[in-house]
């Protein structure tokens, strides 16, 4: 899960590259729409818990802020989340 570092040296030899996601679909989508918030609307992880809901496309409802993953919500974990999530986006596919 922790491998997606390893996608460019795949790329680099024409390798396919399958990500095997554990998590389940929500949370993939979860993951997928804040790193899009981030990177297409510049949006900080600071401001996310400000909000009282956020709208996400694979939740049936909208998600109070407060019930987000801190490591979503945390500048510490910034670097990492958006390494890894942009990382899932390169892969050729996602296996959930």
């Amino acid at each position: 899960m922790f491998c997606t570092t390893m996608i460019d040296i795949a790329k680099e030899f024409s390798v396919p590259t399958l990500v095997f996601f554990t998590s389940g679909v929500a949370s993939l989508g979860l993951n997928l729409h804040l790193h899009t918030l981030r990177v297409r609307d510049n949006v900080d992880p600071t401001q996310l818990q400000q909000l009282t809901e956020l709208a996400i496309p694979t939740f049936a409802n909208p998600v109070p802020s407060y019930s987000l993953p801190g490591s979503v919500l945390s500048k510490e974990w910034e670097p990492f989340f958006m390494n890894y999530v942009g990382g899932l986006k390169k892969s050729d596919g996602i296996i959930v």
